[in-house]
């Protein structure tokens, strides 16, 4: 024990302790099962001093078995810190006396004096501040969170092109899935670009990348968007930084100008038709059919379902392929809910659940 603290190794204290209480201690070992047949002359010694005087003999601690000063001399005079490596100081450090005032000096003593510790804590504890839990696809700094880059998987971009689908059948579907995407894990310019690989054509791609450029080209021409059309749509990888603001807004306006050219890449061919076959199945919710003529609307015409001229529309045609039930009570609409089309879908609501009340 006396060799292990002069020589600093403190981690082996617990381990020797045990040993030296073992071996004085032959009882203990056969009521473990261990070491029944002893052959260390310095437990046969034991054992026949204890037969020879009809009594235990008993040693008060692991040093009176090696002949060493008794550990328990003294022992109010010690302290456990006697028996723990000494704490490390930053002034006590090289360089550091210098550069740590003393006030500051007193005061992380008693800071330490404060703090409670144990022979095993002392060795496996380390004083650091409060753990920070970092969003997804960050990690923490120097300086803080910083954003790392997560490439996809082929597992995530054949995902990616099941959910797409064909582009050239719903355009609208795929730019939604891409936002989705952008918002949900982050893309950076590559990952981006290995998106566009997964679901489109070298054709598509360019058609996507060609509307983009297109559309932020007409804004710096007239002024309202500075730059070039390079700096917000770069044809290769510009390197930008997602730990810098500059170039941070510039990776989330360039994922905005794509979503924009898979919108409105592939030219709509208007088939006022097409939207006119839309009638309501009579088991359709109204919010599902209204839902449906949304999207034709996006699909076959020009309009916008959000504009003004897009709800008109919709409401001629709400009002005029909705079910017979729902149509009847639709035409009784009178005055200006005639021409909200929030209220005629209440309206058709309420036909909707009456009629399966009628049924119970």
């Amino acid at each position: 024990m006396l060799f292990l603290r002069r020589e600093g190794k403190w981690d082996e204290v617990v381990y020797a302790d045990m040993f030296f209480t073992l071996r004085n201690h032959p009882e203990w070992q056969k009521e473990c099962g261990i070491n029944l047949a002893p052959q260390d002359p310095m437990v046969l010694a034991i054992e026949k001093e204890r037969n020879k005087q009809n009594r235990i003999l008993k040693r008060c601690c692991s040093a009176c078995s090696i002949g060493q000063r008794c550990l328990k001399v003294g022992s109010q005079n010690e302290r456990l810190e006697d028996y723990l490596p000494p704490l490390e100081r930053e002034g006590d450090r090289e360089g550091d006396a210098g550069a740590v005032g003393r006030e500051e000096l007193e005061m992380r003593e008693r800071e330490e004096t404060d703090i409670r510790f144990s022979p095993i804590t002392t060795r496996t504890r380390s004083k650091v501040g409060p753990a920070i839990q970092a969003p997804l696809r960050q990690a923490m700094g120097a300086g803080g969170p910083v954003r790392i880059k997560v490439p996809f998987t082929l597992a995530d971009l054949d995902g990616w092109r099941v959910t797409a689908g064909n582009y050239r059948d719903d355009p609208e579907r795929v730019a939604k899935g891409f936002e989705l995407i952008v918002k949900t894990q982050d893309p950076d310019w590559e990952d981006v670009d290995a998106m566009l690989d997964a679901v489109f054509s070298e054709s598509e791609k360019q058609m996507v990348v060609r509307a983009a450029r297109t559309q932020v080209q007409a804004l710096v021409l007239a002024g309202t968007l500075p730059g070039t059309v390079d700096n917000h749509v770069p044809i290769t990888n510009p390197g930008w930084d997602p730990n810098q603001t500059g170039t941070r807004n510039l990776l989330v306006r360039y994922r905005e100008w794509i979503a924009y050219g898979i919108r409105n890449a592939v030219p709509k061919s208007v088939n006022w038709s097409k939207l006119y076959e839309i009638k309501q199945d009579k088991k359709e919710s109204p919010t599902d059919f209204l839902n449906r003529l949304k999207e034709g609307m996006r699909k076959y015409t020009p309009l916008d379902p959000t504009s003004q001229e897009g709800k008109s529309q919709l409401i001629f045609l709400f009002l005029g392929q909705s079910v017979d039930d729902i149509r009847r009570k639709l035409q009784k609409v009178q005055g200006a809910d005639a021409r909200d089309l929030e209220r005629l879908l209440e309206t058709a609501w309420q036909v909707y659940r009456n009629r399966d009340s009628r049924k119970e």
